[in-house]
């Protein structure tokens, strides 16, 4: 009888074993993120020379962020990109913003983009940016400062970008 016990336990753990090492084989969709943006506000900002205001607002160029998102497992896989900032040094009178500037290019497997393509203010916390499918490489961000003025102090302002791919 004790033999029996034993045998049991040995097939209950082959079978939680077998069900287990399917999970090696589990792929995790990527985002890699190339690129920055600094810019220097000076006299050539100012709206009409010498004693007029900043302009209001400043863009980065249309490339300024690249994006490649891979490792999906089919071109029905999909997916949505979050995005926020974190501030280290930036005044609240300035609005970070931000928008996906072309489509990027498919990857291995060919998917769909969209949503993003207007400019999004980024906050502190999460906020659903675009969403797509598939594997989509050189999808290009690009920025936009508002609220720039005389009126806020000199100084070196800074942020991250933070960019989250969530699959489902």
């Amino acid at each position: 009888m004790g033999k029996t016990l034993i045998n049991m336990a040995l097939i209950i753990m082959t079978v939680i074993l077998d069900l287990c090492l399917p999970l090696n084989d589990v792929y995790a969709i990527s985002v890699d993120i190339n690129g920055s943006w600094t810019e220097t506000v000076n006299k050539y900002n100012l709206m009409a020379g010498t004693g007029s205001d900043l302009s209001n607002q400043i863009e980065s160029s249309g490339d300024s962020i690249n994006v490649d998102i891979t490792f999906s497992t089919s071109a029905d896989d999909t997916w949505r990109i979050d995005a926020r900032r974190s501030d280290t040094n930036w005044n609240s009178n300035l609005g970070l913003y931000l928008r996906r500037s072309n489509d990027g290019v498919t990857g291995v497997y060919a998917g769909s983009i969209s949503g993003g393509t207007v400019y999004q203010e980024l906050m502190n916390t999460d906020l659903q940016f675009f969403i797509g499918s598939g594997d989509r490489v050189n999808v290009n961000l690009q920025f936009m400062v508002s609220g720039m003025s005389l009126q806020i102090p000199p100084g070196t302002y800074s942020t991250t970008l933070y960019l989250t791919v969530v699959d489902y």
